[in-house]
């Protein structure tokens, strides 16, 4: 793992614990912790952070969980827990921050489904941003929306031949099934820090097959 540059990008504890509580669902307590010895966070094994919005977790710390994820199951495995942990995330803590919450208002229900895509993903943005220095931000192209995460915590310092930001793209998910109703998205990563690129880069198309 590459030695993590100043300054210091961090996240939120309370965003830390809602990501350990959601592969603690996938894993089970004690694989959890078998993943927090093989990370090397002994300091999280049967110690959850704290649930506030103090910016004290290092991105390193937290790309070490996927390191950890693809070292111990592979790649393809790892990423099924990741993108399962991802829409857990949400499901369980993320969508009650800021104007996530409001996603399931009669008001916000209501409006045209593509612009509550649109406002979903604005939304999703502000509030990780929020939480951490992700500097994620929303861009559309005809049909076709991108999430842009400049500094991502989930690859950060990582070296891999394909993308990994699997929780990330659940988070993603979770978050256009519950502004658009369960319509079919998808949701793919284009782009990955950890495999070269600029940025880690996810692309959302509505499926019409």
């Amino acid at each position: 793992m590459e030695t993590e540059p100043l300054p210091a990008f961090k996240l939120a504890n309370s965003f830390m614990r809602m990501t350990l509580e959601a592969f603690q669902d996938e894993l089970g307590e004690n694989g959890l912790n078998v993943l927090l010895n093989y990370a090397e966070l002994y300091y999280l094994v049967d110690n959850m952070p704290l649930n506030n919005l103090e910016h004290e977790i290092s991105f390193k710390h937290y790309s070490a969980i996927q390191a950890a994820l693809v070292a111990i199951y592979g790649v393809r495995t790892a990423n099924t827990f990741s993108f399962r942990a991802g829409r857990t995330l949400y499901e369980k803590g993320l969508n009650r921050y800021g104007a996530l919450g409001g996603l399931t208002s009669n008001q916000f229900q209501a409006l045209p489904e593509l612009e509550r895509v649109e406002l979903s993903l604005y939304a999703l943005a502000k509030v990780l941003n929020s939480l951490s220095n992700q500097n994620a931000v929303v861009r559309k192209r005809l049909d076709r929306w991108y999430l842009i995460f400049n500094n991502c915590p989930v690859c950060w310092g990582l070296s891999t031949d394909e993308p990994i930001c699997s929780i990330s793209r659940g988070i993603i998910t979770a978050t256009l099934e519950t502004a658009a109703n369960e319509s079919d998205f998808v949701v793919e990563q284009a782009q990955s820090h950890s495999a070269g690129d600029q940025a880690c880069i996810f692309g959302i198309t509505k499926n019409t097959a």
